[in-house]
């Protein structure tokens, strides 16, 4: 299995992290991607970052089975600002528009989940996140590769525990459709888009 992990960010200071990494937990890519535009403003800035993000997952495409993607978190309330949060949710848009493009299945990724799977601790900062993703690469490597390598192995983890969910609702919905009962929705199934 071949997961595209991708941490998005919007700016030349936050650039998206983007890492593709095998079952075997071989890092094959890590890189950035920066807005070649960052002075414009952030809505020219979406499509060159998602050109970019394209261009490497069709150098990958043959071989890519999943893209994971840490979703933004948006503030609600008093002092919360809609528009700082909106040039995420419009890259997060071009991610899953590659999915599609590439018949690939995308799945989103909390950040406690992505610092879990890498740190070990779903409260770790950016220091132990980067000193673990440097363990992996044996190199020197920015907080946004390796939010993208925590997002890759969380989006792993989760494909595969819905592929054995699936497996165990089959199973489950066989006997259900004997009887004749109501099957529950899947768990995860918000996060993923097919």
């Amino acid at each position: 299995m071949l997961v595209m992990g991708v941490d998005p960010g919007t700016r030349r200071a936050n650039p998206t992290g983007i890492c593709i990494m095998d079952d075997r937990e071989n890092i094959l890519y890590l890189g950035e991607v920066k807005p070649h535009a960052w002075s414009k403003e952030w809505m020219a800035r979406i499509p060159d970052i998602g050109d970019t993000i394209m261009e490497i997952a069709r150098e990958w495409s043959a071989d890519l089975d999943l893209i994971s993607f840490e979703a933004p978190i948006m503030q609600v309330g008093r002092g919360a600002n809609p528009e700082s949060i909106a040039p995420m949710w419009a890259l997060v848009g071009m991610v899953l528009g590659i999915g599609r493009a590439l018949h690939c299945p995308v799945v989103r990724v909390q950040p406690n989940e992505a610092k879990l799977a890498l740190a070990g601790n779903a409260r770790a900062d950016k220091a132990d996140m980067i000193a673990v993703a440097r363990l992996l690469v044996k190199e020197t490597v920015s907080s946004h590769q390796a939010d993208a390598i925590g997002i890759a192995r969380a989006g792993m983890a989760k494909w595969e525990a819905l592929r054995i969910l699936s497996k165990i609702e089959m199973e489950d919905r066989k006997g259900r459709e004997k009887l004749n009962l109501w099957k529950p929705p899947m768990p995860f199934q918000k996060d993923v888009h097919v």
